[in-house]
């Protein structure tokens, strides 16, 4: 798969790879590297690719792939109530609210705080908490999370990458800027992005010290 800016910078060049089924995926890599497009081209919002995305042997190239639950890097609140954000009318998961509110630590007395206009004002962390029990409270088989721990205190991010090591059905595919080497060495496969080539991990490495000795 190879991905060209209208300049002809590469964004992404000759990436092959496959990600297998209940399986989980650390992809690391600097800003402007390509882990974000890579997840456009998954989704189906990126079209404008050389290659083909194939999910079980069927190509879905330019196609928005069902079945996948997103955690994008903004977080995303709605004028609604901490429960309506959080099950967004799939109120048949609503038995499972309660512990995916501890996963991700989210508290008892914030909860019951509503989110109305002029009302409360949640931080950034309050905001990234709802998004991530937003993202892992449904039934969906491929989990993408773009760099979940924006934001995230130190306390609520070991929670989230604990609750992430956990998952034993599910895909789930994180961008991470995160060097935590139990949460690293968790995962069943860490891919290296520079350049919008996937390299391995030594020269991922040397490539990092050599920039910073020209810093």
């Amino acid at each position: 798969m190879d991905l060209t800016s209208k300049n002809g910078h590469k964004i992404l060049d000759n990436i092959d790879f496959v990600f297998k089924s209940r399986k989980k995926y650390a992809v690391v890599g600097d800003n402007g590297s390509g882990k974000s497009t890579l997840f456009q081209v998954i989704l189906g919002i990126r079209k404008n690719y050389s290659g083909n995305v194939f999910v079980n042997g069927k190509d879905l190239k330019g196609k928005i792939i069902t079945n996948i639950s997103f955690l994008p890097q903004e977080s995303v609140i709605f004028r609604k109530n901490i429960t309506e954000n959080i099950l967004l009318g799939r109120n048949e998961l609503n038995d499972r609210l309660d512990g995916i509110l501890e996963k991700v630590n989210i508290s008892k007395s914030f909860f019951k705080q509503m989110l109305t206009k002029g009302e409360y004002s949640m931080s950034g962390g309050e905001k990234r908490k709802i998004n991530i029990a937003r993202t892992f409270i449904g039934n969906s088989s491929v989990i993408l999370m773009d760099e979940f721990e924006n934001t995230l205190d130190k306390e609520t991010k070991g929670m989230v990458q604990d609750y992430i090591l956990e998952q034993q059905d599910k895909m789930v595919i994180c961008i991470t800027h995160s060097l935590d080497k139990d949460f690293l060495n968790g995962m069943d496969e860490i891919i290296y992005l520079k350049d919008g080539k996937v390299i391995d991990e030594d020269e991922y490495m040397q490539r990092t010290i050599d920039e910073g000795e020209k810093k």
